[in-house]
């Protein structure tokens, strides 16, 4: 399901731009467009493009059943999205005619599609270490009971 959200984000809008101060002109910028120019963000300290990174990192270790750290890969994705906040423009070459800042007016479906696909790796990486655990206690308990009802344990 996580992946199913973050691949539609891809291919929906995920922000509303335009040039500042002077432009009243509005530009669509897709979630495609977005995981191809964020790396460079990493250049103005915002952290929030390695959210990608992160949450690639926790499928892989949701996949591998390494439920011990895909809930930390995916909290540290969501973490990282947040970070996204901090920054109202995109200083990019942003049109054909060369770069410039684009202001960030709204953001759109993809976007929020972006943030939901590492919400529920989240709750399904954490619900499934949660119930990873239950079942070692279970195991642990039912070895306890076998050893003593066969008077191994005394």
């Amino acid at each position: 399901m996580s992946v199913m959200l973050y691949l539609a984000s891809l291919s929906l809008p995920a922000a509303v731009t335009g040039a500042y101060p002077f432009e009243v002109r509005r530009t669509v910028v897709s979630g495609l467009e977005f995981l191809g120019i964020g790396w460079l963000g990493v250049y103005f300290l915002c952290a929030a493009w390695l959210a990608n990174l992160a949450i690639i990192v926790a499928w892989i270790s949701l996949t591998l059943e390494k439920v011990a750290s895909s809930p930390w890969w995916s909290v540290g994705s969501l973490i990282l999205m947040l970070d996204t906040f901090r920054f109202n423009a995109l200083c990019i070459p942003a049109n054909k005619e060369g770069g410039g800042c684009q202001r960030i007016y709204e953001y759109s479906w993809g976007f929020y599609l972006w943030v939901a696909s590492a919400v529920v790796l989240t709750v399904a990486s954490v619900w499934r270490r949660f119930v990873s655990l239950e079942e070692r206690r279970s195991a642990s308990d039912d070895q306890k009971t076998s050893k003593r009802q066969s008077g191994e344990g005394l």
